[in-house]
């Protein structure tokens, strides 16, 4: 961010474990104030679009983690037949 930028800043959490932020920013030509609600950097509805984003990343975080912790393969089990799928939220 340069020096007279505005940003919103968004943690997303695994749990109850910070695993990573979100930032977003406006340049300071992009800070111009509505004379509707003057001092108003982002809107609620940016806001919750940045809050929807970050969710969404955590939950594709989480997910990618728990298939890096899934076997590849199923081991061998001599006398059955194993069969598995994974699908994620």
């Amino acid at each position: 961010m340069k020096r007279g930028s505005h940003g919103l800043v968004y943690p997303f959490f695994a749990g109850k474990e910070l695993i990573g932020t979100l930032v977003v920013a406006k340049s300071p030509r992009a800070n111009r104030y509505s004379s509707s609600q003057p001092g108003v950097v982002f809107t609620a509805g940016q806001t919750n679009v940045v809050a929807t984003f970050a969710n969404f990343l955590a939950i594709q975080i989480a997910n990618n983690i728990k298939q890096l912790l899934l076997p590849k393969q199923l081991p061998p089990l001599p006398g059955f037949e194993l069969a598995a799928i994974f699908t994620t939220c």
